[in-house]
């Protein structure tokens, strides 16, 4: 199959990093494309290899032999097991795991694995593997493999709109870092695509997707600063919680009219070059 780059639909972005497309209810776009992609092939054994709420939604939708979901984060696997205790069922394991540590599913291969925005989080859980982390799904992979990613935050210059949801970023990825904790770091396309290829998959098709800001995303960041507000130094606190208050006032009364377009993601198809060895 060539390789594909392909301009699609503006997506409205929701909390946590959830597409909605206005016109598929609530499963994202990304992923119905990624559907679209898949065509008859058979899903087979399926690792989402950093789960979410969204993906993970998603994922109890297709008919799997086997599901496995990793998280990095206690917490969220806590809450997660609790959220879908009622839809998990024998083929399903939801497992609280680091691609740091070389046993974890070790020996296991997996006919469909889903990356979903796990680039950019590999910052929070596993600092500086980034490079290192397709050569660790490499090992896992004997079939097709998705990515999906956040482009880096483009120049806002000339817009005053996107300086708005730019100064909400570094207000959320700021008090993320000042309360002690580590906000996400993406990665341009370009530059998966390269560890993709050194990592042995070829790459098959990509597509781009331009973001539409709505209410939900932002009262979602607004929401991360506020919990983290207490959290820091109390020099500080009272200066970032009227920046958060005017940030609440001005970008609501803004995306109450319409979304913001800036940015985009994009959606990458792969393939292992040769099958995978045990």
């Amino acid at each position: 199959m060539p390789l594909r780059d392909i301009p699609l639909p503006r997506y409205v972005r929701g909390a946590g990093g959830y597409l909605v497309s206005k016109n598929s209810g609530q499963i994202s776009g990304l992923f119905r494309h990624i559907e679209e992609l898949q065509g008859t092939r058979p899903w087979g054994r399926f690792l989402d290899s950093g789960t979410g709420w969204a993906s993970l939604e998603w994922a109890l939708t297709l008919p799997l032999a086997e599901l496995v979901a990793v998280t990095g984060s206690e917490g969220r696997l806590a809450q997660m097991s609790k959220d879908f205790v009622a839809r998990l069922g024998p083929s399903h394991r939801l497992l609280q795991g680091n691609w740091v540590q070389p046993e974890f599913l070790s020996g296991r291969t997996f006919d469909t694995i889903l990356v979903d925005y796990l680039v950019g989080a590999v910052d929070r859980f596993a600092p500086y593997f980034q490079t290192r982390l397709f050569p660790r799904l490499r090992k896992l992979a004997r079939g097709r493999m998705y990515v999906i990613g956040l482009e880096p935050q483009p120049d806002s210059v000339g817009n005053p709109d996107a300086k708005l949801l730019e100064q909400l970023c570094a207000l959320r990825d700021s008090t993320l870092l000042l309360s002690g904790d580590r906000p996400n770091r993406e990665y341009p396309r370009w530059w998966v695509v390269e560890q993709l290829e050194k990592s042995g998959f070829r790459v098959v098709s990509q597509a781009s997707f331009p973001i539409l800001y709505g209410r939900r995303f932002v009262e979602a960041e607004l929401e991360v600063c506020r919990r983290k507000l207490g959290l820091l130094p109390s020099s500080l606190q009272a200066c970032f919680k009227k920046t958060e208050a005017d940030l609440r006032e001005t970008l609501l009364k803004r995306v109450k009219q319409d979304p913001i377009q800036w940015g985009a993601d994009y959606v990458l198809s792969v393939e292992t070059d040769e099958p995978n060895e045990q």
